[in-house]
């Protein structure tokens, strides 16, 4: 069975002070799903789209 390629939605977080990690928010099968979710809850919450990503894994993996 083949794995299939995750497409994984990203912010960035500030775990202290000058420290900012990249985390995932949420995992989708293919990237038009992840771009409309992302636009969306950025553009709800008032936020930079600056700081978010998408990005591909492959496998699915975490």
């Amino acid at each position: 069975m083949a794995e299939r390629t995750k497409w994984v939605a990203r912010g960035l977080r500030a775990e202290r002070p000058g420290r900012l990690v990249w985390v995932d928010i949420k995992e989708f099968d293919n990237p038009a799903d992840a771009d409309n979710w992302l636009c969306g809850y950025v553009r709800e919450n008032g936020l930079s789209i600056t700081d978010f990503t998408i990005v591909r894994r492959e496998g699915g993996r975490k």
